[in-house]
């Protein structure tokens, strides 16, 4: 994520810094790691237990660039992972989407998928 935030503009403490120098980050590509990011994404089957995590991640880029992949996520998860479903519609509201409003909670599985729909149909 630190990597992303840094790509993003946003100022990172030292800390990050740190991190992302000892990790050996600090010369990928974040363009790379979105790639990285999508393969796994797609290599992986709906209950993967990592998969909400590298949605997170991907979501974390803020990229409007990747609406149509996050909206192509959220009809692939809407039956299958309420945990990844979450993180897609996050992931959507971060380049201010409005896919999931404020209130909106990882344990409310039924209500999740109810906003998921009710934004694949405002977007179709």
């Amino acid at each position: 994520m630190f990597l992303f935030e840094k790509a993003n503009g946003n100022k990172l403490d030292p800390n990050s810094i740190q991190d992302i120098e000892r990790e050996g980050l600090a010369k990928i590509n974040p363009l790379d790691l979105v790639t990285a990011i999508k393969n796994y994404i797609e290599s992986v089957p709906d209950d993967d237990p990592l998969l909400g995590t590298a949605i997170f991640a991907l979501g974390k880029r803020y990229d409007k660039n990747l609406k149509r992949y996050f909206i192509k996520l959220l009809r692939r998860l809407l039956d299958s992972n309420p945990h990844a479903l979450f993180q897609a519609l996050i992931a959507l509201n971060n380049p201010e989407e409005n896919a999931l409003p404020d209130d909106g909670s990882v344990t409310e599985y039924e209500q999740n998928r109810k906003y998921a729909i009710d934004y694949l149909k405002r977007v179709a």
